[in-house]
């Protein structure tokens, strides 16, 4: 399970559709974060919608506290795929 886990986190050259799924939907919400807090510095913005911000941050810290627990969990298989550079260059953020 942990070998799964880990090719889900790190989008390797052979990743499967669903290993690009979940590494993209990782990137597009970090990109939506940027967006949020652009957004929520316009006071008339956060005004009217000040909880769905809210709810958004928190909802954001979940999955990324659960990515970061995740790549704790299956930072031994690292070592093991760091054969390739692009794998290799993901590994050091471990």
């Amino acid at each position: 399970m942990r070998a799964t886990v880990f090719r889900h986190l790190v989008m390797q050259e052979d990743a499967s559709g669903r290993e690009r799924l979940s590494a993209l939907a990782l990137m597009a919400l970090i990109a939506l974060n940027v967006l949020a807090v652009i957004l929520e510095s316009e006071p008339e913005l956060y005004g009217a919608h000040g909880v769905w911000f809210e709810h958004f941050e928190l909802f954001s810290v979940a999955v990324f506290g659960a990515e970061y627990l995740a790549r704790a969990w299956t930072a031994p298989n690292c070592r093991e795929a760091a054969s390739s550079i692009r794998s290799g260059a993901a590994c050091a953020i471990y």
